[in-house]
């Protein structure tokens, strides 16, 4: 909630906490109509400043930290819904009257930020008539995705476009709103397989733990993204991943007397902490094509009371701001404790990363570009990592150890992939790689005074005799330590079913 803050030293106190956590990417909202005054116009003439300007501060004080960004793109300016306004002032829900604005807008911002931003993210919730602003159409969302996702790749050939999530509901009255599956599979029905790099989800647990099972159409809980993912595969769109944009458990205090809460039974603040670290082990292990995971949320920007409310309106408070990992002070609550150790402690999963990537820490005496991290000095640059193989593209000659055993000197291939340990066993290891000393060749010793990589790639062959090949494409981004691979292979309809029998199994035993 950035663009909330009027005191630009709450942006910057947010992004050293986000970066001290452990934390690689956030979602953020840039609202439309806050950045388009009027069609082609971003000039703030009330304030005689460029409309872009407080969203640069939130984008360039990100990027300095290292840490990514996915932008959601929503709420219309008022200009842009003539005939349909439902709100009052500048903003409005729904989309435009025309599609072709909002394709323009996303355009626009992709070009603007081009390079400093990782996903954009088309609209929020419109399986839900308070976010679509009117009736829901299901053919004009798939519309609004492809142009939109066409606008994008002009823009910023590199972003990758993200579908809206759709709010879990087993809501049957078009008057209100669709359930999150339904919408899902009408997505593929009109067209959109091909229009978008990760499908988005809400992952909300309602109270209930992150072990629980259970599956049903209309039972909310960690599981349910389980129905989305069968859905994919149905349509033959499995290598695409999933990204939970939102996730979280309400925690209210003791004694609440405020707004009730629409999302399940209430937890404790300690076992809210216990919860979200759970469910991230959880869709991190058990989910290969579950990728980025966005807690919901890191801080409310208002003042304790006044989320909801504006100037001198006050209701009751509203419960949203107890799905906070830190307060409104910035003290932690007990979440963000929880959820920074867990992020502290992640290593690389299976799939394919840039060697720039923040989850690869270069340590002293290692530099990094925009493409490449490299090194002219011994330093010694550790790769952790959860699999059993790994590999690198670059160049140079290095020497590599394995979980601290000196194991060669290899000259890497600079056409292709190097792989730097291979055949281990199913755990968490240690590729320790540095620049060789010259290796002897008669007269000629070979000199290689620079080590340069570009790419890192970690395989994995599971337990059950399954072998996870190692990404094709693609590239991956952390957030919160949840690896996303962007290309995955399917492990296979045999092994789909035998998952969704287990889990069937499971379910029937609680």
């Amino acid at each position: 909630f950035l663009d909330k803050e009027a005191d630009p030293n709450n942006v910057r106190r947010t992004v050293a906490m986000l970066k001290d956590g452990g934390v690689t990417s956030v979602r953020q909202t840039f609202s439309w109509c806050e950045i388009e005054k009027s069609p082609g116009t971003y000039w703030d003439a009330a304030n005689n400043k460029p409309t872009w300007q407080k969203f640069d501060v939130i984008v360039n004080a990100l990027n300095e930290a290292g840490i990514g960004i996915l932008v959601r793109l929503d709420n219309a300016p008022t200009w842009s819904r003539q005939g349909k306004t439902n709100m009052a002032g500048e903003c409005q829900r729904g989309p435009p009257n025309d599609l072709t604005a909002y394709a323009n807008f996303v355009r626009e911002v992709t070009a603007h930020y081009r390079g400093k931003l990782t996903a954009v993210q088309i609209w929020n919730e419109p399986n839900l008539t308070n976010e679509w602003g009117g009736t829901l159409n299901v053919i004009q969302y798939t519309d609004m995705l492809k142009r939109a996702y066409a606008a994008a790749k002009e823009g910023d050939p590199a972003i990758l476009v993200v579908t809206a999530a759709m709010a879990p509901t087993k809501e049957t009255d078009p008057a209100v709103g669709v359930s999150d599956l339904i919408f899902y599979e009408m997505l593929y029905q009109n067209g959109a397989k091909g229009f978008f790099d990760a499908m988005a989800v809400n992952v909300y647990g309602l109270g209930e733990p992150p072990d629980d099972r259970r599956l049903a159409p209309d039972r909310f809980n960690i599981s349910r993204p389980i129905y989305v993912h069968e859905i994919m595969e149905r349509y033959g769109d499995a290598r695409t991943p999933i990204w939970a944009t939102e996730y979280g458990y309400n925690s209210l205090p003791r004694g609440w007397d405020g707004e009730p809460s629409i999302w399940g039974p209430n937890v404790d603040e300690q076992t809210q902490a216990r919860y979200l670290v759970m469910g991230l082990d959880r869709m991190t292990e058990e989910w290969p094509w579950m990728g980025a995971i966005y807690i919901w949320g890191f801080r409310w920007a208002e003042p304790p009371g006044q989320f909801g409310y504006q100037g001198l309106d006050r209701g009751r408070p509203k419960p949203e701001p107890y799905f906070a990992l830190v307060n409104y002070d910035f003290t932690p609550r007990p979440s963000w404790l929880a959820v920074r150790q867990w992020a502290r402690n992640q290593t690389l999963r299976p799939g394919r990363f840039a060697a720039t990537d923040t989850a690869i820490g270069t340590g002293t005496g290692w530099t990094r570009t925009d493409t490449a991290i490299a090194t002219s000095s011994d330093a010694a640059l550790p790769l952790a990592f959860t699999g059993t193989a790994i590999a690198v593209t670059g160049s140079g000659t290095v020497s590599v150890s394995v979980d601290g055993v000196e194991t060669a000197i290899m000259r890497l291939n600079e056409t292709g992939a190097t792989t730097l340990a291979d055949n281990l066993w199913d755990g968490r290891h240690v590729v320790t790689v540095r620049l060789a000393p010259p290796l002897s060749g008669g007269a000629n010793p070979i000199t290689l005074p620079v080590v340069r990589l570009t790419g890192v790639t970690v395989g994995r062959v599971v337990p059950f005799g399954w072998v996870q090949p190692l990404v094709t494409g693609g590239a991956a981004v952390f957030a919160l330590g949840a690896v996303m691979v962007l290309a995955i292979e399917s492990i296979g309809a045999a092994r789909a079913a035998l998952r969704r029998r287990r889990i069937r199994r499971a379910a029937a035993v609680r």
